[in-house]
């Protein structure tokens, strides 16, 4: 008998048996930090119908495996992962750990409207202005009042392109 579906907010490591309905609401590609060129993973932030979320992390050998499997936007009912602790440095969630594919993880598409299509971790101007560390990805939404040229700098991997922006709280 299948396990029974799991929710976000239930995992935690001891056991490979997750069985989660979810939807995709962002896909990225992660790069080597001294070859910019070549692909390290395919990162994924999941959201289930309680909107909990968490990252998964395709790593480069399975890529192949997954990546016509796999689309942003769709539902999904993700079965057998692995679960670490996530990396401080590098959170896409506020969840405690992230999922992690495995050869033996079956991923089969489904539609559902119970999972909602978008979902934002919006964090208030004034939250940003105390220098809180929040340790995961969030979205700003400000009106831009003042803007610098494009600044280009060489770093390990490459020339990176800057702009610093100065946003206004519409609250």
């Amino acid at each position: 008998m299948a396990p029974r579906i799991s929710f976000i907010e239930k995992i935690v490591p001891g056991t490979l048996e997750w069985r989660l309905r979810v939807r995709i609401i962002r896909l990225w590609k992660q790069t080597e930090y001294n070859n910019p060129m070549q692909i390290k993973s395919t990162e994924l932030k999941l959201l289930d119908e309680k909107t909990a979320r968490i990252q998964a992390t395709i790593k480069r050998s399975l890529i192949e495996q997954f990546q016509t499997t796999i689309e942003k936007g769709s539902a999904y009912l993700i079965e057998n992962l692995l679960v670490a602790k996530t990396d401080p440095k590098f959170k896409a969630t506020k969840h405690k750990y992230k999922l992690s594919f495995m050869k033996s993880t079956k991923c089969t598409k489904f539609e559902t409207d119970s999972i909602p299509k978008t979902y934002f971790d919006f964090l208030p101007f004034t939250k940003i202005l105390e220098g809180l560390d929040q340790g995961f990805l969030f979205v700003v939404i400000g009106h831009v009042v003042e803007k610098d040229n494009i600044k280009e700098m060489q770093t390990k991997s490459g020339k990176k392109k800057l702009m610093d922006i100065i946003l206004e709280d519409l609250e």
